[in-house]
């Protein structure tokens, strides 16, 4: 009695490489190269292929036992079908699975091996060239790396004419320096970062994204730039950007400190004043008053503010276009117009004139800021300034040894002996020239007295 057999199915694929093994195909092999090897050589490509199915990273291919068993070559013949089937799709989807499941890495050979050293060295010979060609056409569309000299098995034509460039490369390329580029590229999100297991970050952008730096490049420049453009120090520049009288295309407030000032060409050029007045020797620069004319906080954007406007008016040759650093303004405008600014907004006094205003001598005044009794800040290369609430609140809580013996009709002197307060400033107390108390220790609750 004849056992039946069990039948069972192939696909197409399957069935077309298993007779190509058999050297009985009879299909065309255009669109299908792997049809065109011997027998012997295809037998090899399958010996080391079949193992490389998607969700499976071989360690030796190659290197099978028991292959004559039905259970070991089955899978085999089913992974090298799957290898070329609908070539190079099959093929470029192993190598997307060994791309993905790879750690991160800058090394071609790292990422797709051990299948880079089967068609690169055990399948070297010239018959297995269209699988080397499908790999790099796959690298020339997915590798986000770059592809230099070190990759020797790829060909020359690969790495010259792969798309992916450094940004050392773009910025020798734009003609700026590497912070430049790097900045333009983080602006326009053209380039790819890699960041790899060990810490290290490397960046690398499309060819095709260089003509769009270029252009932009064209369109700004660097701090340094704009500041030899305008006369004005990089300094005074910061100042302008935090005021926004100058938009950057790229800022530090957004990006890390590390990160290259870019400034729109345009914005540099709408800092260009034309001159309306003639020249006379009663002048000086932007620049100059800028460096020499002792401005507070915030004086120094007011005053490129006032020229841009117009308020203070620009002498020089008629209709002459010139950066805002050379404009050149009349002394005594620019002395007129700053005390004004400061007459409107200011509510501080020098030292000086708060002593007047208190009726001591400077000296005095200086000690009893110098005491904290007379509230005064210093301001950089300007000075000690008191607020004018600060003046009426020494008046209201402090009161002169002398002020009090004019009042009161006796001699300082034996007054100081007579009093019962003690005097919180004077020669034996901190070496002020004057005695000075407290109001509420003399007068009490009452605090009535007339000042002089």
């Amino acid at each position: 009695m004849i056992q039946s057999l069990e039948i069972e199915h192939a696909s197409d694929s399957i069935c077309l490489l298993t007779a190509a093994l058999q050297g009985g195909h009879q299909v065309a092999a255009q669109g299908r190269p792997w049809l065109h090897l011997s027998v012997a050589m295809l037998h090899r490509a399958v010996h080391y292929l079949g193992s490389f199915t998607v969700g499976a990273r071989p360690t030796r291919p190659g290197q099978i036992a028991h292959l004559h068993l039905m259970s070991v070559a089955r899978p085999l013949i089913q992974g090298a079908a799957a290898f070329f089937e609908e070539w190079p799709k099959g093929f470029h989807s192993v190598l997307r699975d060994l791309h993905g499941s790879a750690k991160v890495s800058l090394s071609v050979r790292q990422t797709f091996s051990p299948l880079y050293r089967v068609i690169y060295e055990d399948l070297a010979d010239d018959c297995y060239q269209f699988i080397r060609d499908a790999f790099e056409d796959y690298l020339h569309d997915a590798w986000q790396g770059t592809l230099s000299k070190r990759n020797g098995l790829l060909r020359k034509s690969t790495v010259e004419m792969h798309p992916r460039i450094t940004i050392p490369q773009a910025a020798s390329a734009i003609g700026v320096n590497q912070g430049v580029a790097r900045q333009l590229a983080r602006r326009q999100q053209a380039f790819v970062t890699v960041q790899m297991s060990s810490g290290r970050q490397a960046h690398t952008l499309h060819v095709d994204a260089v003509v769009k730096l270029k252009a932009l490049a064209d369109g700004v420049m660097t701090l340094e730039e704009a500041s030899q453009d305008l006369a004005l120090p990089e300094r005074r520049l910061r100042e302008l950007i935090a005021a926004d009288v100058i938009a950057p295309a790229v800022s530090r407030s957004t990006q890390k400190k590390r990160a290259a000032w870019l400034i729109p060409k345009k914005e540099v050029e709408r800092l260009y004043v034309v001159s309306g007045l003639p020249s006379g020797p009663a002048c000086t620069t932007v620049h100059d008053l800028l460096k020499y004319g002792c401005l507070r906080s915030g004086e120094s954007v007011e005053l490129v503010r006032a020229v841009l406007f117009g308020v203070l008016k620009v002498h020089g040759p008629s209709k002459t276009e010139v950066p805002i650093g050379m404009a050149s303004v009349g002394k005594q405008d620019a002395k007129n117009w700053l005390s004004s600014c400061r007459a409107t907004k200011d509510d501080a006094l020098t030292v000086d004139q708060a002593a007047k205003k208190l009726g001591l001598k400077q000296e005095v005044a200086y000690s009893l800021v110098k005491a904290g009794l007379l509230q005064a800040r210093k301001e950089v290369r300007i000075g000690w300034r008191v607020p004018l609430a600060s003046v009426g609140q020494f008046q209201n809580d402090f009161v002169a040894l002398a002020a009090l013996a004019k009042a009161w009709g006796r001699s300082p002197k034996a007054l100081l002996v007579e009093m019962a307060a003690k005097p919180v400033s004077g020669p034996t107390v901190d070496g002020c020239r004057q005695y000075f108390f407290r109001r509420i220790d003399v007068f009490g609750n009452d605090l009535e007295l007339k000042r002089e």
